[in-house]
């Protein structure tokens, strides 16, 4: 799986009150990415990030931290460059953005794509998940309270991330989700019912929590 992100969209998610990206917030937004991308990198071949603009009329790209960061080129937006990877990666591809306009784009071409919440909620989780291994302690009501075996804590983390392991079954497939208080239906892009999997569920569950 290569996932593309929608930068600047994700960090005016991140930092709402920001109008524009500072320095310091890109690095920090890179820095929880590579951190992320060096514990799931035997299930994700790539994160892409891309960024609109650039101090070059051409597109750039480098590695930071084993992310691939692109910056599009002055006058040229990010959009057009991520639609141009979801064409070229197509069901390998996860894009993600709450750009809906950009979502229809990419899914033209048979990419997954989540919401910025949701993928964001994954990489706290695995961040959450190596901190609790690392000091070997868990939270309960508040209250930090240590352990002596962590063998319990991918299972405490999966049973938290359950509803999005349902979002991740969807990108897998290609399809769109549509959300209903009590469930989520999954749906192709004919209209007819998709079964929940449980192996791809796992699947998925592996790659990106």
């Amino acid at each position: 799986m290569i996932l593309l992100i929608d930068a600047y969209n994700v960090i005016r998610f991140l930092y709402p009150g920001s109008r524009q990206a500072h320095d310091a917030q890109v690095t920090w937004f890179l820095s929880k990415l590579s951190a992320y991308w060096h514990s799931k990198k035997i299930d994700l071949k790539q994160i892409i990030v891309v960024f609109d603009g650039g101090l070059f009329s051409h597109k750039t790209r480098e590695i930071v931290g084993g992310i691939v960061t692109v910056y599009a080129g002055g006058g040229r937006k990010a959009d057009d460059v991520l639609v141009v990877y979801a064409k070229e990666f197509r069901e390998q591809a996860l894009l993600i953005t709450n750009d809906r306009e950009l979502q229809r784009r990419a899914i033209a071409f048979k990419a997954g794509s989540i919401d910025v919440i949701d993928f964001w909620r994954l990489v706290e989780a695995v961040h959450e998940r190596q901190a609790m291994i690392a000091n070997k302690q868990e939270v309960y009501g508040g209250l930090s309270i240590m352990k002596y075996s962590v063998d319990d804590a991918d299972e405490e983390m999966d049973i938290a991330a359950e509803v999005l392991d349902e979002l991740m079954i969807t990108s897998s497939v290609n399809n769109t989700v549509i959300k209903t208080e009590e469930s989520f239906c999954v749906r192709s892009f004919s209209g007819t019912a998709v079964a929940k999997k449980d192996k791809v569920r796992l699947a998925i569950r592996k790659k990106l929590g």
